[in-house]
């Protein structure tokens, strides 16, 4: 595949593009900075009410500046937090009921957007981010959707946009994934799904991030909303333990963030 396009009528020549999904987290990250030699990324932030959004967006407004050619954008996907009113609705109508049918009246009550959907709510939303990330691709011209998602070792974190199962899958959902576009893209329309990283593991991927100059004091790996690390959640627990094995001084530590 050419890394690089050309206009046919100017003779501009330009950066291929690809789609960089991220969180602002470390292993995005390095995926994205990876794909930066030879890419121009554009980072995709996806809001899916999880409590962390804005100190995501803040690390990526970063990690964007240090790219020589990325840019960021933004997607909201607030029937999240409808289908979650949907449950509570659905449980009130059938106790009110009695057993009976009723209609449920859903997005009716405000949601507090100052809190955190709980996690339960956030499990098996990957497909829809994936297919979010497809859908730029194709509106942008881009060849490739690239995440940060590896194959967890045992007792490592599963990771929320996962539901719970077996780590192996992973590479079966990208498998899967990409058979699936070639059946519902546009004829002549291909976009990838990579994940570069699947094999590496966190200290690893860690490794690679000073290799690819990733300024890791940039990234967030907090699920709480900042703007300062809790340093007792599972992404704060994870990231410690990785650079504790990969014997690396974390730079947010060291800045007093964590």
């Amino acid at each position: 595949m050419a890394l690089y396009e050309t206009d046919e009528t100017t003779g501009h020549v330009s950066m291929t593009k690809i789609i960089a999904l991220s969180g602002g987290g470390i292993r995005a990250a390095v995926a994205a900075f990876r794909s930066a030699r030879e890419y121009e990324v554009i980072l995709l932030h996806v809001n899916y009410g999880q409590a962390s959004a804005s100190a995501e967006i803040s690390a990526l407004q970063g990690l964007v500046e240090s790219l020589s050619c990325g840019r960021l954008v933004r997607f909201d996907l607030p029937h999240v937090r409808q289908l979650e009113l949907l449950g509570a609705s659905l449980d009130g109508a059938i106790g009110s009921a009695g057993g009976g049918q009723s209609d449920a009246a859903v997005g009716t009550t405000p949601p507090d957007d100052t809190a955190g959907l709980p996690s339960v709510a956030l499990r098996g939303l990957m497909p829809v981010i994936v297919s979010i990330g497809v859908q730029a691709a194709l509106r942008c011209g881009a060849t490739a959707v690239v995440t940060g998602i590896v194959t967890p070792t045992a007792g490592s974190p599963e990771g929320l946009p996962f539901a719970t199962g077996e780590s192996g899958r992973r590479r079966e959902f990208l498998h899967t994934f990409d058979m699936m576009n070639e059946v519902a893209l546009p004829p002549r329309s291909t976009v990838r799904v990579e994940a570069p990283l699947i094999d590496s593991s966190y200290v690893e991927v860690l490794r690679l991030g000073l290799r690819f100059d990733v300024p890791l004091d940039r990234t967030w790996s907090c699920d709480g909303e900042g703007p300062a690390a809790c340093g007792r959640c599972e992404g704060c627990t994870a990231r410690s333990e990785a650079f504790l094995a990969a014997r690396i001084s974390d730079p947010l530590v060291v800045s007093g963030s964590v």
